[in-house]
């Protein structure tokens, strides 16, 4: 077993992690007010105040793969456990499905194929696709 730290989840919350959300909503109400915080996530392509930049999390989730990838030549499995963010990272820019993932089960797997550099999906379980990435 191995800890990549960087296929660790995306920071979305910034200055609001590890605050219990209501307790957030009163200390920083005033950021909650700004246009620019009312819509942010993944899919959005912004994190709330003080989160991580989306394309620089998208760039260290890639580099993660490769990592993992050529760290695991001559095995014939391996699994990777981690968080719903890097889960869209991977559906989105290593394996190119343009459709949103509006929800991922606890415990949620999707198998995969990798040969020659091309991943191939096998299946996947507990994963909920919606509308396309615009």
């Amino acid at each position: 077993m191995k800890i990549v730290e960087d296929i660790r989840e995306l920071n979305s919350h910034g200055i609001r992690s590890g605050v219990n959300k209501e307790l957030a909503k009163n200390i920083f109400s005033y950021v909650f007010q700004k246009e620019e915080y009312k819509n942010t996530g993944y899919y959005c392509g912004k994190t709330f105040l003080g989160g991580e930049d989306i394309e620089e999390f998208d760039k260290r989730v890639k580099e993660a793969i490769n990592f993992i990838i050529k760290d695991s030549e001559g095995l014939n499995s391996i699994a990777i456990v981690t968080h719903g963010g890097v889960h869209r990272s991977i559906f989105k820019n290593i394996l190119n499905i343009h459709k949103k993932i509006e929800k991922i089960d606890d415990v949620a797997t999707t198998i995969l194929e990798y040969n020659n550099g091309k991943f191939k999906i096998i299946e996947t379980k507990g994963i909920k696709f919606g509308e396309n990435i615009k």
